[in-house]
């Protein structure tokens, strides 16, 4: 590297590139479409609150709703997909750049990523609640990271998830600061 200061300050991270095969990478190759698990230690047992696929848009490496993308709620019961959010709140069934309808479809593996994301949960008892970003692909999943906040955008839709998060948080008397409505 010939002197240079790149990582004179040792602080950097060196990361696996993942190349996602089969359904979502049809619907959006540019990026990595990633699954959110949001997970939830309740008297010592971890369970799954709630899941949403989030798919990229034409030409975005993210695949996040603040970058464009689409929240696809996720039965956790069946593992298909329902329906999809865009930022502006309009509800999708078909991706709008690459035109696959994902409303109706189950992703395979859906339930293998459950419980990887349930594991991950049990080894950091003292983070309660996390959102796993999971990639489901042909050649495997691959668990990406664990976010200690990581948001109930959407979720109310799905399985309830905002009411047992806040039966949660009285239960444990946490203070609840928040506009969601019941």
């Amino acid at each position: 590297m010939g002197g240079g200061k790149l990582f004179s300050d040792g602080q950097f991270i060196i990361e696996e590139i993942i190349c996602q095969k089969g359904l979502l990478y049809e619907v959006n190759p540019s990026s990595v479409n990633t699954i959110r698990v949001n997970t939830l230690i309740d008297h010592g047992k971890p369970e799954v609150l709630c899941a949403f696929l989030r798919t990229g848009r034409k030409g975005s490496i993210t695949d996040n709703l603040h970058s464009g993308g689409i929240l696809w709620q996720i039965n956790i019961q069946t593992g298909e997909i329902m329906f999809g959010t865009q930022a502006d709140g309009q509800i999708v069934d078909t991706h709008p750049d690459s035109n696959i309808r994902l409303s109706g479809k189950k992703l395979k593996g859906f339930h293998e990523a459950l419980q990887i994301c349930l594991e991950a949960q049990k080894r950091i008892p003292e983070v309660p609640q996390v959102g796993w970003d999971v990639v489901i692909s042909e050649d495997g999943i691959y668990l990406i990271e664990g976010n200690s906040g990581p948001g109930f955008w959407n979720c109310e839709k799905n399985n309830n998830c905002w009411k047992r998060m806040k039966k949660y948080l009285i239960d444990n008397h946490i203070q609840i600061v928040s506009s969601l409505s019941e």
